[in-house]
């Protein structure tokens, strides 16, 4: 007897025992489980132009002797399930087989026939030229022949999908330069927070800036000015310098960055406006990166950044006061061919209290602040100033989450002459 199989609506128990073979016969991807139950127990299976889904390992138990004719093609859509294993067994080949395997250029395979199996090897691919058909990869065949070891290639090689290498690319600032920008955009947020609503008199200072955020640190100093144009309106430079080394999972770099604002304040009644606008330019060192089609060494970077809060004091009794604001504001970042933007919009509080004693006038603040995309930020700062000669300092410490850039701290102290 001879069980013909040419569609899954044939793959139905036989009903005997034993003396029968099975012919499958054009059939379209039917399942290697399917037939495996149908074959199981006869003498002879005859596969003939035919392709065959390959969703489980062979079995030597429950495959009958096995002859391949004509075309087959073999379809294995996890090909890394089957690596090393046979994926048909007691074959004896007299056809042409063809492997069509999942679409994955992670892994290239090879098939071989030993004992009677077709074996299936599946290997990571570590020739990236082959892998991304592109300059990228030989981006990264250039980094190979530089250190095999390079932090980078290992988490790509660790990589299981394509979508997991997506997102180390797009993680990596050596791969998606922009990224290079991200702690100096964190740092520019920072800046937008040293305009508390306190009452300034003229003066200079000078802030030694030490900033942590994921996988940097980052060192600085900064000089500004006040002058106040009348009683209620004040303006202000601020300058500033900085170093930062980087290293996480994929990249390792140093940077410098310089840069400045503007700002301004005015107090009415109840009514404060404020406004802050500065530029930072980024200078980055130890790194080549990819701008998409060739390598690029020690790259540069500019970024700009602006807000303007409207508040009022909600209270404002015994030297203590509640300021609600509501502020909209923008941060831009370009470097090479790459640029990003960010709206920021949203609400938040200064509180203050301030008290004399010994001489010497105390400024406590405290800043709370969310944006409508979920970036939230609060500082905490003390200023200090003698009532005899006008010398004051500072200390400040602020925090940052953002989405896009992850957590970062900041930690300042200064001095300033006021008069």
């Amino acid at each position: 007897m001879i069980h013909v199989i040419t569609s899954s609506d044939d793959l139905v128990p036989v009903g005997i025992n034993g003396n029968y073979d099975v012919l499958l016969y054009n059939a379209d991807r039917l399942s290697l489980s399917g037939i495996q139950g149908i074959a199981t127990g006869a003498n002879k299976l005859t596969i003939r132009d035919s392709s065959i889904l390959i969703d489980t390992v062979a079995s030597d138990v429950l495959m009958p002797y096995t002859e391949l004719s004509g075309n087959i093609t073999l379809y294995i859509d996890d090909s890394l399930s089957f690596s090393h294993s046979a994926v048909l067994s007691n074959i004896y080949d007299d056809g042409t087989v063809r492997i069509n395997i999942d679409k994955n250029p992670l892994y290239r395979v090879s098939a071989y026939i030993r004992d009677n199996s077709l074996f299936v090897d599946v290997e990571r691919e570590t020739d990236y030229d082959k892998v991304f058909d592109d300059e990228l990869g030989d981006f990264l065949d250039t980094v190979k022949d530089s250190d095999e070891q390079d932090d980078l290639l290992q988490a790509l090689e660790k990589a299981d999908s394509a979508s997991e290498v997506n997102k180390i690319i797009s993680q990596s600032g050596r791969l998606h330069p922009i990224r290079l920008m991200d702690s100096v955009r964190m740092f520019n947020r920072f800046e937008l927070q040293n305009n508390l609503n306190v009452r300034v008199l003229d003066g200079v200072s000078l802030r030694p800036t030490f900033m942590f955020s994921d996988g940097v640190y980052i060192g600085g100093i900064s000089v500004g000015g006040v002058k106040n144009i009348s009683d209620n309106f004040n303006v202000g430079l601020n300058l500033y310098t900085a170093y930062a080394d980087f290293e996480n999972d994929f990249d390792k770099y140093k940077f410098a960055l310089y840069g400045g604002n503007v700002h301004a304040a005015y107090f009415y009644d109840c009514l404060i406006a404020r406004i802050i606008g500065g530029v930072t330019f980024a200078s980055f060192d130890d790194i080549i990166v990819f701008d998409g089609k060739t390598n690029i060494s020690n790259p540069h970077g500019i970024t700009a950044y602006g807000i303007a809060d409207i508040g009022f004091e909600l209270y404002d009794k015994n030297n203590f006061s509640i300021a609600p604001f509501v502020r909209a504001g923008f941060d831009y970042a370009s470097v090479l061919n790459f640029d990003d933007s960010d709206f920021i919009s949203g609400i938040g509080t200064d509180i203050v209290f301030n008290n004399v004693g010994y001489d010497i006038k105390y400024d406590y603040g405290l800043r709370l602040f969310a944006d409508v995309n979920g970036a939230v930020d609060a500082l905490i700062q003390m200023n200090m100033i003698s009532v005899d000669d006008y010398v004051g300092g500072t200390l400040a410490a602020g925090i940052i989450y953002d989405e896009n850039f992850g957590v970062g701290c900041k930690f300042e102290l200064g001095v300033s002459i006021n008069f």
